[in-house]
């Protein structure tokens, strides 16, 4: 779908999950908004009228782009991968991958947990704050 050089950095979330990056090519962007508008509006569909905001998860079948992205991190995926929609709040779409998660990642559990910045972040840190007084 994309050449990997052109991915930004990866950067896990503990409530967006493993596939947020600091930026992707056009056609990645385009098919990851799709796909995050389609699971926005089925999400409307799954809340009830009780309790609108609680929506359950669901699984629906991995797409190209997300497929692209899990190898671009390193992991060997099935044939059939099956990704688990939900929503922790309102607007705020977490994915997940039950097949992938009983393997090694290819990052720490403090990166995956969105907990540990980059050691890029951290040198652009240093840059942007060096000169400054505690």
């Amino acid at each position: 779908m994309t050449a990997p050089d052109e991915i930004g950095e990866h950067r896990p979330d503990k409530y967006r999950g493993w596939l947020v990056f600091a930026h992707l090519p056009k056609e990645l962007q385009d098919a990851e908004d799709a796909t995050q508008e389609a699971d926005y509006r089925r999400s409307r569909l799954i809340g009830s009228v009780a309790a609108p905001m609680m929506r359950g998860p669901w699984a629906r079948p991995a797409t190209d782009a997300e497929r692209t992205l899990l190898a671009h991190l390193g992991f060997t995926l099935p044939e059939r991968l099956v990704t688990w929609v939900s929503y922790p709040t309102a607007t705020v779409r977490k994915r997940r991958w039950p097949q992938l998660e009983t393997v090694e990642p290819p990052w720490t559990q403090a990166e995956l947990a969105g907990m540990a910045p980059s050691q890029q972040f951290m040198d652009q840190w240093a840059d942007l704050t060096e000169g400054e007084e505690s």
